[in-house]
């Protein structure tokens, strides 16, 4: 596995992070793990990796507080579609969310599924 710096990384434990330093190049003990920003992991938590972060969401996770509903490939496009539903309560209409890579609303924050589901608290 060959993971370069400023390239995003998901956990098999839901952890999203970017890369910071090309953990190939040092020796040693550090060889076998990926220094990121927020943490470092040993390559074998790694579930998958892209320079994209766009291609680590999965369905159910979060973004910008948003739950992703629906992931699909436009028609006649290599573009990744990611929609989700909002219900507005006051004026009882159902609100579309579309995040893509071109347009659409741009990503500001991502918690994941595995995230939301070891921190939530059920009533």
């Amino acid at each position: 596995m060959i993971i370069k710096e400023n390239t995003y990384i998901r956990t098999k434990n839901g952890k999203i992070d970017k890369v910071i330093d090309d953990y190939q190049l040092s020796g040693g003990f550090c060889r076998n793990y990926i220094f990121c920003l927020k943490d470092y992991y040993n390559e074998d938590e790694i579930k998958t990796f892209s320079d994209d972060i766009f291609d680590l969401l999965e369905d159910e996770d979060y973004v910008n507080g948003l739950q992703i509903h629906r992931i699909y490939m436009r028609d006649n496009l290599e573009e990744k579609i990611f929609h989700s539903y909002n219900y507005d309560v006051e004026d009882k209409s159902i609100h579309t969310y579309v995040f893509t890579k071109d347009g659409g609303y741009p990503i500001k924050s991502i918690v994941t599924k595995e995230m939301f589901e070891e921190v939530k608290f059920d009533v």
